[in-house]
């Protein structure tokens, strides 16, 4: 199965790492998904951030809840907030950046809260996005759309409704570049919908099932105009398996192609940005005859693919086996960690550990990622008020302490969580064997773990 990164940076194009200041995050929110567009001359790019944490389970110790297959997610009992920070990318940086703040009328509390997975489109050059909400209609997931005026202000906005009974949540819409208000609601069977300002969606389109196409189709991308006959966009599939193992949980993207009339003529083969886990688009635009794709790694990380139509056709009839390594996302994880931006940073470095397990790493950085992964989760779980959460990863914890017994730092992660969730003798005992332990403590320990918590 081919990678799109690495075909695209080995023929003349280039991987941009979207990295914020951090005065942008506010907390414990990290970067995840990002859209793009070309708006009067100028590259925007829109990043969600949020503040949930990610966790992967290895194959050799499987103790914690795990509450969607392959993946365990952290959220406070309140649930997680999106935010979005719309920035121009200039140089390989981002610059001018702003929060585009969603509440302009009364919404309902909710678990979820804010516009997720948010695209940005331009229709009669104007501006606007639209993504996921759960805190307009009580109880679903549900699109909404909204024009961004001259200061980036959302205004004029539109509530998509779920368009079934059964649907518990809309997400994924892709939205026509050159059609305003026009969006493929499914690709198969494909149905074409229009938004009219009155919130309500006419069904305009709608073909047979193609029963060739033999996976699941969600939408990613915007559709962009390829060239006078045909339009493009990015979709992805995600296969999880019945034996909850990480290796078999594949997340792929493909590129699709489109008459004038949106009937779908051409789907590439499925395949990677980096590696089969976890991986999501939302972002693609063709200025001058160069592609941009934004995508995300595990919730966690934001990217910029820049390349030409004609390295895209030459991938799409290449294959290729080659995926990325270990050292890629050990690498990243190292590039955010110096920047500072610890949140990502640790979840990086908690998949580098699980790749690692693959490659036969040394035993001292896969140590090193591990005890990061962890820092970093101790580290915000003062947020996680559930005492469930708590001792998920202390099990977690214990089973380290049984592989590495001569390192403190699994002692001292422990005793921070009874702590918290006010067992003061375990805390304390916990604490002790670590201070016991103390002459093998690792440097950057502190670097990554606050020491008032001890």
């Amino acid at each position: 199965m081919n990678s799109l990164v690495r075909f695209i940076t080995e023929n003349g194009g280039y991987e941009y790492n979207i990295i914020y200041p951090l005065n942008m995050f506010k907390g414990n929110f990290c970067s995840g998904n990002t859209t793009c567009a070309w708006y009067n001359n100028e590259f925007l790019i829109n990043t969600r951030i949020t503040d949930y944490v990610k966790l992967f389970q290895s194959r050799e110790i499987k103790t914690l809840q795990n509450f969607n297959i392959a993946q365990t997610y952290f959220f406070t009992e309140d649930g997680f907030t999106s935010r979005n920070l719309l920035s121009k990318f200039c140089n390989g940086n981002v610059c001018g950046t702003k929060e585009v703040n969603y509440d302009i009328n009364h919404y309902l509390k909710s678990y979820y809260k804010g516009l997720e997975d948010c695209r940005l489109v331009v229709w009669n050059n104007k501006l606007y996005t639209y993504g996921t909400r759960w805190d307009v209609i009580d109880g679903k997931g549900c699109m909404c759309l909204y024009e961004l005026n001259d200061n980036m202000k959302p205004i004029n906005e539109i509530v998509m409704p779920p368009q079934s009974a059964n649907t518990n949540c809309e997400k994924n819409w892709a939205a026509v570049e050159d059609r305003p208000f026009t969006f493929v609601y499914n690709h198969n069977p494909l149905m074409v919908v229009y938004v009219d300002k009155d919130n309500v969606c006419q069904l305009i389109k709608e073909n047979q099932k193609d029963n060739n196409i033999n996976f699941v189709i969600k939408g990613s991308t915007q559709i962009v105009r390829y060239d006078e006959n045909m339009y493009m966009s990015l979709i992805h599939a995600n296969n999880n398996y019945d034996d909850k193992d990480i290796s078999h949980s594949d997340y792929l993207t493909a590129f699709v192609f489109y008459d004038n009339n949106l009937n779908i003529i051409k789907i590439s083969d499925l395949f990677v940005f980096k590696t089969p886990m976890c991986e999501f688009t939302c972002g693609l635009a063709i200025h001058d005859d160069n592609i941009y794709i934004t995508y995300s790694q595990l919730d966690c990380s934001s990217h910029l693919l820049v390349t030409d139509k004609n390295t895209i056709e030459k991938f799409l009839n290449t294959k290729s086996d080659n995926l990325y390594s270990f050292s890629e996302f050990y690498n990243l994880a190292k590039l955010y960690e110096n920047e500072r931006q610890f949140n990502t940073s640790s979840a990086l470095y908690n998949y580098a550990a699980i790749k690692g397990k693959d490659e036969n790493v040394d035993d001292n950085t896969e140590l090193e990622c591990i005890i990061k992964t962890y820092c970093g989760i101790v580290s915000r779980a003062h947020k996680f008020q559930k005492k469930t959460y708590n001792l998920d990863i202390i099990n977690t914890l214990m089973s380290y302490t049984e592989l590495y017994p001569e390192y403190c730092e699994f002692y001292y992660l422990i005793s921070v969580l009874y702590r918290l969730m006010g067992i003061l003798t375990e805390s304390n005992k916990y604490k002790h064997m670590g201070d016991e332990q103390k002459t093998n403590i690792h440097s950057y320990f502190f670097k990554y773990f606050n020491p008032n918590y001890l």
